[in-house]
């Protein structure tokens, strides 16, 4: 369960911003691909890479979310 100050903070959130997410995959690091894009409307939730022994290449996968008001 949430707590209140939990769901008082989503509430407020959701009153004043929209929230898109995305994902993505790539052979790129995300400080690569995400470089200049830091600010308060962007968070990433997961970073995760995986390794293809066969071909020795790594593949980033980054899901966020970012926020706009409404």
């Amino acid at each position: 369960h949430l707590s209140i100050r939990r769901q008082r903070q989503m509430c407020i959130r959701d009153r004043f911003w929209r929230t898109f997410t995305f994902s993505y995959e790539s052979p790129r690091a995300p400080n690569e691909t995400l470089s200049g894009l830091a600010g308060p409307g962007l968070r990433l939730t997961e970073i995760s890479v995986n390794l293809n022994f066969e071909s020795a290449q790594l593949t980033w996968k980054v899901d966020g979310e970012i926020y706009a008001q409404k």
